[in-house]
């Protein structure tokens, strides 16, 4: 499945590396608040598309608490595509990954765990404050980061979301 299948040309061009790159340091921040390891080099390519999706985002659970499992059950089918979405968005979540490697925001470490670097970036953008589908994506990519950090491993994540990597 094709970007282009997914996104409309006007949300490409929204989800360019430094929208998404935030994003991905959202959940980087509240992952890390919890494991100080560090966000496992997979995940970002399950939390951005997760943040990305106004569907998933609004349906995600009321706590972090909430088993990954019992919250796919609860979706029925609508989770059904996630793995193709997964898939598009690689090119996006490579591009925001690499945009905050360059700047030194984020470092990978030698297990293949994200870590942030620099934390000198405001938590939020006055930016996101002026669309509603912004502040709900970083309110979902906070989520995403702290749940997933609570969650069992890499593996169980992917594939109690349908996600072969």
């Amino acid at each position: 499945m094709s970007l282009r299948e997914i996104f409309t040309q006007e949300e490409i061009n929204l989800y360019n590396p430094a929208y998404t790159g935030f994003l991905f340091l959202a959940s980087l921040r509240a992952y890390c608040e919890v494991n100080a390891q560090g966000m496992h080099c997979a995940l970002p390519y399950v939390v951005v598309p997760m943040a990305l999706s106004p569907r998933i985002a609004d349906s995600l659970p009321a706590t972090y608490r909430t088993p990954i499992a019992s919250w796919v059950a609860q979706q029925g089918g609508e989770l059904s595509d996630f793995s193709a979405m997964a898939t598009a968005c690689i090119p996006i979540v490579n591009a925001a990954t690499l945009f905050m490697l360059d700047r030194k925001v984020i470092q990978l470490t030698q297990d293949a765990h994200y870590l942030v670097a620099q934390d000198d970036l405001a938590r939020t953008s006055s930016l996101f404050n002026k669309s509603d589908s912004m502040k709900k994506a970083l309110k979902a990519a906070n989520f995403i980061g702290k749940w997933f950090a609570h969650s069992s491993t890499v593996e169980t994540i992917y594939a109690q979301l349908g996600i072969r990597p």
